[in-house]
């Protein structure tokens, strides 16, 4: 009744406990890959207090997956691991887009210069410009041409394209100057 006493008449002269229950909330979780190679998972749904439900991660060619945050950039709160487990419980009660956080991967140049010098990067990433490397000088010698890595193709010269990946290995090669 609209007074608080109970309209209806219990057969049973004990107490009795009444117990509520209650359903947690769902909400949908969208995920910005920002400019994934592979989108992984595309949405979750969240229940409040809850963990998130793991994922399939996305991947972006030279890059490394660092979770999913509220803000882009890994800015905000993380809500999942690069593993693409949960990192926390679901406490947000609204729909919300989580955003991927990436990290460029630096990848390293090596190179054998059997005794000669030259002034070239030893490291470069996936957005890097274009660049060539210098030729080395070698005393009484002068350089030929490169090979890369076990491959024994005679490389004249090496242009290191922008969207490239992986680390490499250059040897010089020489002629002795007559």
């Amino acid at each position: 009744n609209a007074d608080g006493t109970s309209a209806m008449q219990w057969a049973n002269p004990f107490e009795t406990t009444l117990y509520a229950k209650w359903t947690a909330n769902t909400y949908a979780g969208t995920f910005d890959n920002q400019n994934a190679t592979i989108t992984g998972t595309t949405s979750a749904t969240a229940t409040y207090d809850a963990a998130m439900p793991a994922i399939t991660r996305p991947t972006r060619t030279g890059y490394t997956f660092g979770g999913y945050f509220t803000q882009t950039n890994g800015g905000g709160t993380q809500y999942y691991n690069a593993d693409g487990t949960s990192t926390r419980t679901w406490n947000l009660t609204a729909a919300t887009t989580l955003y991927a956080k990436w990290a460029i991967i630096t990848y390293n140049i090596t190179y054998d210069l059997d005794g000669g010098s030259a002034d070239n990067p030893t490291s470069y990433n996936i957005e890097t410009p274009d660049f060539t490397l210098t030729d080395p000088t070698k005393e009484g010698c002068h350089f030929v041409e490169w090979t890369k890595g076990n491959n024994n193709t005679l490389l004249p010269t090496v242009t290191i394209e922008q969207g490239s990946t992986g680390n490499l290995d250059y040897t010089a090669h020489y002629k002795t100057n007559n």
